[in-house]
């Protein structure tokens, strides 16, 4: 019989899962649009010798939304840096050692983004682009979303350690 720790646990990781593969499919389209408009500002300016603006700034804001989410793929998968290599992990205590050190250190570094993205996007929410106009706390929206779904992704990656650890004794 599942405990509740185990089936809270199964649920967060199955979560985590999807939330990776809708930040995936999400990251590769903003990449597509970024591509499109990279491409038809190239073909405006050599072909026709007048780019558009908006171009410019459309391909830069598709590139941070495609990077924090591309951030947050890389997270999920772990193929982010690392403090120590993978291969110098051994199984038990210092593999569960090494876990505890490193969500504490990602979280030290993500807990304040959350906390004071309210302020900035509050500060952005004023202000507009420069040639397309849009408030520019929409485009700055990506940094909180991006460090909550990294606190999701540890604290779900965090339950299933607990599990397998609990298993294992």
């Amino acid at each position: 019989m599942k405990t509740l720790i185990t089936t809270i646990a199964t649920g967060l990781s199955g979560l985590s899962a999807a939330i990776n593969r809708y930040c995936l499919v999400t990251a590769a389209a903003f990449m597509l649009v970024m591509l499109a408009a990279v491409g038809l500002q190239v073909i405006a300016r050599y072909v026709f010798f007048s780019p558009p603006s908006w171009t410019e700034e459309l391909a830069r804001y598709c590139m941070i939304w495609a990077g924090y989410l591309g951030a947050t793929v890389s997270f999920y998968r772990r193929e982010d840096p690392v403090l120590m290599g993978r291969r110098n992990i051994r199984a038990g205590r210092l593999s569960a050692f090494y876990l505890l050190v490193r969500n504490i250190a990602v979280l030290l570094f993500i807990v304040p983004i959350v906390y004071w993205s309210p302020v900035i996007i509050g500060h952005h929410m004023l202000r507009k682009t420069e040639s397309m106009e849009v408030v520019s706390g929409y485009v700055m929206l990506i940094v909180p979303l991006f460090a909550t779904i990294i606190v999701f992704h540890v604290i779900a990656r965090v339950l299933e350690a607990l599990v397998k650890y609990k298993g294992k004794t």
